[in-house]
């Protein structure tokens, strides 16, 4: 059996296996993604996360970043927070800033204060609004908000109670037939005393406590 330089790591609830193959040894990404994801049966985790060597001068590290069932996703913010905060404490990077190379581009992190505490700040990038959709969804017509942030989502309003709306019927009449055009990520939200409520499908998941 060989040993796997693997750690579990979360961001906000969003929990995953981290790969260190900064030696780039070839795996099999998707085939270890669903086999070390599997709750109950392997680690368990939202995802894989696997840190790979930088390809350019412009870069520090690479991600490549696989769902738990073996497809991969273009970013992850969560998930760039667990690299960066691997890499920059665990290793002998010494700066206070990394750029990390994903598919969607290259993002930049830092390391903060929050609440008193060390953290991890990735600087995501403007929101690129698509233009609205419409169509049934979840028992109802309904307008369909999309917004890429390095990969896709589909965010939903409703007045009714989010605890108890049906997010996987949602998220899989929303992705049916890829009417959006990608699969996408998909949240449904409402408003309570400025306050918003808010629940997440991930593509290639399920339903995760927080979504980067």
């Amino acid at each position: 059996m060989v040993a796997l330089p693997v750690i579990k790591c979360h961001a906000a609830g969003n929990d995953f296996v981290l790969l260190d193959n900064l030696q780039s040894v070839p795996y099999d990404y998707p085939s270890l993604a669903r086999f070390l994801c599997r709750r109950r049966f392997g680690i368990g985790a939202d995802g894989l996360l696997v840190a790979l060597p930088a390809s350019d001068a412009q870069t520090d590290v690479g991600l490549r970043i696989f769902n738990a069932d073996g497809s991969e996703a273009d970013m992850c913010g969560n998930g760039i927070r667990c690299l960066a905060k691997y890499v920059m404490s665990g290793t002998t990077y010494s700066s206070a800033t990394l750029r990390v190379a994903t598919k969607s581009g290259t993002v930049r992190c830092e390391t903060i204060e929050a609440h008193g505490s060390p953290s991890i700040r990735v600087a995501m990038g403007v929101p690129c609004f698509a233009a609205d959709g419409s169509g049934q969804a979840g028992g109802a017509t309904r307008r369909l908000r999309r917004v890429r942030v390095g990969n896709a989502h589909c965010v939903v309003f409703t007045g009714s109670e989010v605890a108890t709306f049906d997010l996987r019927g949602l998220a899989r009449d929303v992705n049916a037939g890829a009417r959006l055009g990608e699969e996408a990520n998909v949240e449904i939200f409402r408003v309570v005393r400025g306050t918003i409520e808010l629940r997440i499908w991930e593509r290639g998941v399920g339903e995760t406590m927080a979504c980067g």
